[in-house]
């Protein structure tokens, strides 16, 4: 009990670390809901299917007994979807440049959602996949940032949520490293 005392304050960054990924995460969705232009395909993939994915995460991060119990066939559903709209909406667009725009989107929206997921975990292997998450990004980032004519103001934000998310998870990272110097933390 004594531990778990001494220990509340950096339990509590270890959280603001997490919240911190989460707030990008919604702040790259809320951009988006105002800055690209929607039609119904665009909403659905911008907005509705990486919220599902956050719910399905969150769930699983409550362990909700029926998320866990069907886990598998929620996980297909969801990215089945998503592969089907992602690969029929190019048929029906006549600008290759927006359903790359929208892919990127898609893609980085759910890479700060995998980062946010696997960040708090306390298996070394679930933070190496945050960790390649952020290092994904990055790269998806600059290469996007090269390749797109997209404005300015919308890199800057992708560019700071990206921040944002490094920051939390830099700080996560700090605080468990502190607590395992002290013996109140340990990875598995």
């Amino acid at each position: 009990m004594k531990l778990l005392v001494k220990s509340k304050g950096k339990i509590l960054l270890r959280i603001l670390g997490s919240l911190l990924i989460l707030s990008s995460f919604f702040y790259i969705i809320i951009f988006d809901f105002y800055a690209v232009k929607f039609d119904e395909v665009n909403w659905i993939l911008i907005i509705i299917i990486p919220l599902t994915w956050f719910t399905f995460f969150l769930f699983q991060k409550i362990e909700n007994k029926h998320v866990r119990r069907h886990e598998k066939l929620i996980r297909l559903a969801i990215a089945m979807i998503q592969i089907l709209i992602t690969v029929i909406y190019p048929l029906f667009i006549n600008q290759v440049l927006t359903f790359y725009n929208i892919l990127f989107i898609e893609i980085y929206e759910l890479m700060l959602l995998i980062i946010w997921y696997f960040s708090y975990s306390i298996y070394k292997k679930l933070k190496i996949i945050s960790l390649i998450a952020i290092i994904f990004n990055i790269l998806f980032l600059l290469l996007f940032s090269m390749t797109s004519l997209s404005v300015l103001a919308q890199n800057f934000n992708y560019l700071l949520a990206l921040l944002i998310s490094i920051l939390g998870f830099t700080l996560i990272i700090f605080i468990e490293l502190i607590m395992k110097m002290k013996k109140e933390f340990r990875y598995r």
